[in-house]
């Protein structure tokens, strides 16, 4: 599988990192579905269940992809 060079829910933009109109709000959703009580695996679970791709043409969600969502290091290192 390709690796993405930034967080998912980001996207390149005249040289700048910004939100990702479609991703941003599926990150929303991961956080959300994470705060409310959801283990990493149901949220992933339930990402590949709804065929949200985590490339282009990839609909393939782990732990791993989960934890890039958050652009800090240190958030990274926490399941």
């Amino acid at each position: 599988m390709k690796k993405r060079n930034i967080p998912f829910g980001y996207q390149w933009e005249n040289g700048v990192i910004t939100a990702h109109p479609t991703e941003s709000k599926i990150v929303i959703g991961i956080f959300t579905a994470y705060i409310t009580g959801q283990s990493l695996l149901q949220i992933a679970e339930a990402l590949n269940k709804n065929g949200v791709e985590y490339l282009p043409g990839v609909v393939k969600w782990n732990k791993a992809c989960l934890l890039y969502t958050s652009p800090s290091p240190r958030d990274r290192t926490r399941s």
